[in-house]
């Protein structure tokens, strides 16, 4: 933690956030989906998915999948 004097005398603190690191993906990946939804997951309990069941990548988006963007960090 970096701590900055400000010119009037108070102090603020600066902290440094770590940035989310988007997880390696390839067409092999495990990924959860259900019948219901639109995208693929990362994590098979993400949005409260209700059996998901587990396929490739590859198999995802062969059946119109997208990226879930709650699990898949840009």
């Amino acid at each position: 933690m970096d701590i900055q004097e400000i010119e009037d005398g108070t102090v603020k603190k600066k902290t440094r956030t770590k940035k989310k690191s988007r997880k390696k993906v390839t067409d092999n990946t495990i990924v959860y989906i259900t019948s219901a939804s639109k995208k693929y997951h990362s994590n098979k309990s993400c949005s409260g998915m209700i059996e998901p069941v587990e396929v490739t990548k590859k198999d995802a988006v062969k059946r119109g999948k997208g990226e879930c963007g709650k699990c898949w960090v840009n």
